[in-house]
């Protein structure tokens, strides 16, 4: 994680306490609590009204075809 920072151009130290902050996880686990709720399971997630069409990475062709309830398109 300190390389990671660095490399971001962060204070490693400050990145440090920052992830393991109690407030900041505490928040990190309602929002998550909130996704399941709405059925999202990955990030990103692309979903309609109607109903929750792919999770996970996806091609800009897949996500395309899923909006216009076609088969994927390679691009």
């Amino acid at each position: 994680m300190r390389e990671a920072a660095q490399e971001a151009g962060l204070n490693a130290d400050e990145a440090i306490v920052a992830a393991w902050d109690p407030e900041r996880i505490s928040n990190l686990r309602a929002v998550r609590e909130e996704a399941k709720g709405m059925r999202v399971h990955g990030v990103p997630t692309v979903a309609t009204e109607e109903r929750v069409l792919y999770y996970g990475a996806a091609s800009p062709g897949k996500i395309s075809a899923l909006l216009a309830g076609q088969k994927e398109i390679a691009g």
